[in-house]
């Protein structure tokens, strides 16, 4: 990424790939309708300021996803049924951030 601090900041520059993952999925929870009620709050008198601000916001918010979905393996919420039948959430996909793949491969292995 080309963004850089104004200032030196521990949180950004000890920042791991999955920290940066479970961030992002908090950011996929901001909707456009709920980008738009925050700004719409700012009252702004130009409604031009209004629409850059919201616009402005959701890039930033679909960079981020894009950015930081897509670093480290984006399946979450796995469950494995009594049939075992194992269905999971690929986030990425999800948040709009990748398109679905064509099929997923897995290993299984016990673990001792």
């Amino acid at each position: 990424m080309q963004w850089k601090p104004e200032y030196p900041n521990p949180a950004f520059e000890n920042m791991r790939p999955d920290d940066a993952f479970w961030a992002a999925r908090i950011v996929a929870r901001f909707s456009d309708e709920t980008i738009a009620a925050v700004v719409q709050k700012a009252r702004y008198s130009d409604p031009r300021a209004t629409r850059y601000m919201t616009e402005t916001l959701i890039a930033r918010r679909d960079k981020v996803l894009a950015a930081w979905l897509n670093v480290v393996c984006p399946v979450v919420d796995p469950l494995l049924a009594g049939d075992g039948a194992l269905t999971f959430t690929n986030a990425a996909v999800a948040a709009r951030a990748a398109t679905p793949g064509q099929s997923y491969q897995l290993r299984w292995f016990r673990f001792d």
